[in-house]
């Protein structure tokens, strides 16, 4: 047998080209290879979904704690900006009337405001403008102190806590905690209302 006919004998034997071949016996195969190559596509799309859902869940957890520092940190500085606070308009109470009658106490709300001024801004090492502070750290604050109000207090008017039971002052300040950049919000300015009640108190000057 020559070697062309063995060619095309071994050729015509080949499943491909047996009798018993049918169109229909490549269906089969066919749907095979495509439910592969579908299911390849789909764990890729899965693979790449998860991605993101895990890079957004840390974006979301990156962002909360960002958020909780921010606020501890303006947390801690308003409680210590009243305590401060609370110190200065205490001594303004009884520094205004150091020459009072210690029977009569008389409310001297010009010279009490005065006082608060100067010895709040000596504590933030600061400087009195008017009705502002200007903190001598702008690290710590962000911006000027205000002093929103300054009023006398008779008893029985309405304080925090309260009904006022003696007469005394009360001021509010306004306090800024946080400046900054806020990821997806921008730059963001947080400030906090701050008021005290000050018993009025009266000495006299023995010198």
């Amino acid at each position: 047998m020559g070697g062309d006919e063995r060619k095309k004998e071994n050729f015509q034997s080949h499943w491909l080209c047996r009798n018993s071949y049918n169109l229909s016996d490549l269906v089969p195969l066919a749907k095979l290879g495509g439910k592969r190559l579908v299911s390849v596509g789909k764990s890729e799309k899965g693979l790449a979904e998860d991605v993101i859902i895990n890079w957004g869940l840390i974006f979301v957890l990156v962002l909360f704690l960002f958020v909780l520092t921010i606020g501890y940190v303006c947390r801690d500085k308003a409680v210590a900006t009243y305590m401060y606070f609370g110190e200065a308009m205490d001594f303004a109470s009884s520094a205004a009337n150091q020459d009072g009658d210690i029977h009569m106490v008389a409310l001297n709300r010009v010279d009490s405001e005065r006082f608060f001024k100067h010895v709040f801004a000596a504590m933030v090492s600061g400087t009195v403008n008017g009705n502002t502070i200007i903190p001598g750290d702008t690290a710590y604050y962000p911006g000027q102190i205000r002093i929103k109000s300054f009023d006398n207090v008779s008893p029985g008017e309405t304080i925090p806590g309260g009904i006022a039971r003696q007469p005394g002052y009360i001021a509010e300040i306004e306090v800024p905690l946080f400046k900054g950049d806020v990821p997806l919000i921008g730059e963001r300015v947080i400030t906090k209302s701050i008021k005290y009640f000050a018993v009025v108190k009266s000495s006299q000057n023995k010198n």
